[in-house]
């Protein structure tokens, strides 16, 4: 499953992959959007096409297109691919509808995202909520065993909606794309500060708290290094804080993240101190 697709998603898996990134789009079966803003699914076409092109080529085909074309020529049915949804809410299935139309043939589908928690979906929990950001931005809650569960806050402010849904969850994924410097542009902007996204972590108390979606407009490692000495006292109650940095994988476990905490830490200040070179 992808959570959001941006642009660039694709070079993202293929270096974190490698030669295996085809087997992985072969087993992509969903992906889910945030909202409507492009840094949020710019990347979702060539994601499509690269798994459609690795589809083809395992039945023998350069494309999609040349597959369906071989198997009407055959007067043969073409094969059944595995379905691979993608879950959004309105203003962007109006984007993605028309660019993924060709995709058909592929198992690509477009499912409306669930917001109301009784509407049922074809496939394990996910919960769709609504944050506070542009129009229908959402949040999302999903569970993945009896007792696991990871909250992604999406773009937003804090709010009362993230809180509720992250409340002793096992990983919160928040946002925190500005400074608590900037926290003027971050509240015009609709986004989240460093401390307002830690503001929710106390609230929710979740087994661990990944902060993401920084933005370019300053070097977030000085917040790293102040966060690798004080993330704990930050969030009491709430486990381990940690930031995002590319290709980083983290196990969906609290005592996990506890252990990797020191390590990742050590990482921040190393990355820090390079960037003051």
């Amino acid at each position: 499953m992808l959570v959001d697709c941006g642009e660039g998603s694709l070079g993202a898996l293929c270096r974190r992959f490698g030669s295996g990134v085809e087997g992985r789009l072969l087993g992509l079966t969903r992906v889910w959007i945030s909202h409507v803003h492009a840094d949020h699914h710019a990347g979702l076409c060539s994601v499509l096409l690269a798994r459609a092109h690795a589809l083809a080529r395992e039945h023998g085909r350069v494309s999609a297109t040349a597959l369906k074309a071989g198997c009407q020529r055959a007067q043969v049915p073409a094969p059944a691919f595995p379905v691979l949804a993608v879950v959004a809410d309105e203003p962007v299935r109006g984007i993605v509808l028309d660019t993924i139309a060709s995709l058909e043939a592929s198992g690509v589908r477009v499912w409306a995202c669930c917001v109301a928690p009784s509407t049922p979906l074809p496939w394990p929990p996910l919960h769709s909520f609504f944050v506070r950001h542009c129009h229908r931005a959402l949040g999302l809650r999903a569970e993945l065993g009896p007792a696991t569960s990871v909250v992604f806050s999406g773009d937003t402010v804090p709010c009362r909606a993230v809180v509720e849904q992250a409340t002793g969850c096992t990983m919160l994924i928040h946002e925190a794309t500005f400074s608590d410097a900037m926290a003027e542009d971050a509240s015009r902007k609709r986004h989240s500060t460093v401390g307002g996204a830690l503001g929710v972590a106390r609230q929710a108390r979740p087994g661990v708290t990944v902060l993401t979606h920084f933005s370019q407009r300053y070097s977030h490692m000085t917040s790293a290094a102040k966060i690798a000495d004080s993330a704990d006292s930050s969030a009491p109650g709430s486990g381990p804080v940690l930031l995002a940095l590319d290709g980083m994988q983290l196990p969906v476990d609290a005592p996990q993240c506890i252990a990797l905490a020191s390590q990742v830490r050590r990482v921040y200040r190393v990355v820090c101190a390079r960037s003051h070179e």
